[in-house]
């Protein structure tokens, strides 16, 4: 429960600067399901420089089919970068995210296997790795995963939302869901900016088609270098919603962007950042 001015840092205890953003430096933070079924909040937080920034899933081998855990994860102001593996991985779990600014890692800056219900508003999945040559998407979904070897199980996802987000990064397709239809699934993404060469963008189940804004260039400063704040002509600017769209995010609090800056005007700007002047 950290501040804008002063963030909880999670990191590796190499301090020198040689090892200031380099990734891999520890394993991460993973939260199962325990004894209670208590929400999990974290805010006003940096998680860097792990394999993976945090592992949200009910307790892993387990054969039998599982509903989503009856637990929750609430992120808000949280910023997960240089991670060697997944930022965020997420499994039959429950989370809410406001202000999310998951960056540059091996693999996924964001991740689902099997069900879940996933609600994030004003977040940025911006991938930019150029540790290695990455091919995988900055953001996944499917809604099965291997339990055991050679046993599928299949989840639904459920109620979940992505409204005011940004997906993107520097590859062609960063985007991808891949959902067995077996079971009912409900995923919608709204007001958001999506780079990608495969998605059907004109699925209106899928995405609201009016306020989807495909393969659009964020405007960000400096990705390469870090930078996800916005350039004055950025195109991310004034496209999202000012209203909450989510029901389950109500409680966050929309009206500041990750770095405390206040989101201003009829239209809030896309992503975890709201355009300020330097």
């Amino acid at each position: 429960n950290g501040t804008a001015e002063a963030p909880v840092v999670f990191q590796g205890d190499r301090l020198e600067d040689s090892y200031k953003e380099n990734p891999g430096q520890w394993d991460r933070i993973w939260i199962n399901e325990g004894a209670t079924e208590d929400e999990v909040t974290i805010d006003y937080c940096v998680i860097k420089n792990a394999f993976v920034g945090l592992q949200l899933e009910t307790v892993p081998f387990i054969e039998t089919p599982l509903n989503n855990s009856g637990r929750k994860v609430r992120l808000n102001n949280v910023a997960v970068r240089n991670c060697s593996l997944y930022g965020i991985y997420c499994r039959n779990y429950n989370v809410d995210g406001n202000n999310v600014l998951v960056s540059n890692c091996g693999y996924y800056t964001f991740a689902v296997s099997g069900g879940g219900e996933y609600n994030f508003n004003h977040s940025s999945f911006a991938n930019y790795w150029s540790e290695s040559n990455r091919t995988t998407p900055a953001f996944a979904m499917t809604n099965s995963y291997e339990s055991s070897p050679g046993v599928i199980q299949v989840n639904p996802i459920i109620n979940s939302h992505f409204s005011n987000t940004i997906i993107y990064g520097n590859i062609d397709d960063e985007f991808q869901i891949e959902l067995n239809t077996d079971v009912a699934n409900d995923l919608k993404f709204e007001y958001s900016i999506i780079k990608s060469n495969t998605a059907d963008f004109t699925d209106a189940q899928r995405f609201d088609i009016n306020n989807i804004f495909p393969n659009l260039d964020p405007g960000f400063i400096g990705a390469n270098d870090g930078d996800y704040n916005l350039i004055p002509t950025a195109n991310a600017i004034d496209k999202g919603s000012a209203v909450t769209i989510i029901p389950s995010t109500n409680s966050f609090d929309a009206t500041f962007d990750l770095l405390g800056f206040p989101r201003v005007g009829a239209a809030h700007d896309i992503g975890a950042l709201e355009y300020h002047e330097p």
